[in-house]
């Protein structure tokens, strides 16, 4: 499955979760402020960031310069992950698992932060590469 179909379902699936998640909102502490933000809108941050790979994967393809199959899969992994160990972080508020979800959140955070840097050298290698030469699509 290429990268931007990867993607485009990760859109739709967040694009369900988003219409699922009615009002709820995590209540963010930077400092001595708070920050209110609905849980929808963080969904729909995600259906567009995804969105937007998507359509520069297809792109890409389209004008003969496609990024690489595994960066494709690599970056896709990267915020998938990035996506999914911070949500277990949330799971894990009990103080028993404290330490484990809060290293799961930060290594989240470190992975979803990764994958549009793996995104950037596929993208940076595909645009050096010489049209015409088929990659790894």
């Amino acid at each position: 499955m290429r990268a931007q179909h990867l993607f485009i379902l990760l859109a739709l699936v967040e694009a369900v979760f988003a219409l699922m998640a009615g009002e709820h909102s995590h209540t963010l502490s930077l400092h001595d402020s708070y920050v209110v933000v609905a849980k929808s809108h963080v969904r729909w941050g995600i259906v567009l960031l995804a969105l937007l790979f998507a359509a520069a994967y297809a792109m890409m393809q389209h004008v003969g310069r496609p990024i690489g199959g595994v960066i494709g899969r690599v970056h896709f992994a990267f915020t998938l992950l990035g996506l999914l160990l911070p949500a277990l972080a949330m799971a894990m508020q009990d103080e028993a698992n404290a330490q484990i979800g809060s290293m799961a959140a930060l290594i989240g955070m470190l992975l979803f932060l990764a994958g549009p840097l793996v995104f950037l050298f596929g993208l940076v290698m595909a645009l050096l590469r010489s049209p015409g030469i088929p990659g790894e699509a």
